[in-house]
Formats: C-alpha cells, sequence, structure tokens
C-alpha cells in the first residue's frame, strides 16, 4: 500500500490496543531479477514483512575475499 500511495505514510497509526502498522508481503509486491523472471531473495529497503521469515547475514571482506555470516 505504502508503495503506491506514499502519502499514506504521513499519517499517524490509528490509537488504541494492539494498533499500529502490519506490513504483509504479497506476491504482487515481492522484489525480483532478471526482468520478473526470477525472485529475489533480498529486501533492499525497509519496511520488513511481517508474513515472512527472515534471515540475516552479514558479509564482510577479510583480505583473501568476502565471507558471509
Amino acid at each position: 500500500m505504502y508503495k503506491k500511495f506514499p502519502a499514506a505514510l504521513q499519517s499517524p497509526p490509528p490509537a488504541g490496543l494492539n494498533s499500529g502498522i502490519l506490513v504483509i508481503l504479497d506476491e504482487e509486491a515481492e522484489p525480483s531479477c532478471c526482468f520478473g523472471t526470477c525472485k529475489s531473495e533480498q529486501l533492499p529497503e525497509l519496511p520488513f514483512p511481517q508474513n515472512k521469515n527472515l534471515k540475516t547475514s552479514f558479509k564482510s571482506y577479510n583480505g583473501n575475499g568476502y565471507y558471509v555470516t
């Protein structure tokens, strides 16, 4: 919703118990590569979806090459 309607980000979340903004990533909004033929496994920006299991990794260079932790 926020990518299609960025002005909605300016509104405060609703007040009350258990209120807030739930971010769900649907099939239409999933990031892709290769002109849409492959789904990308990376999420380059916030917000992170709350209906997906996420795995974090850190890529660093140690002089001999890159490694992921």
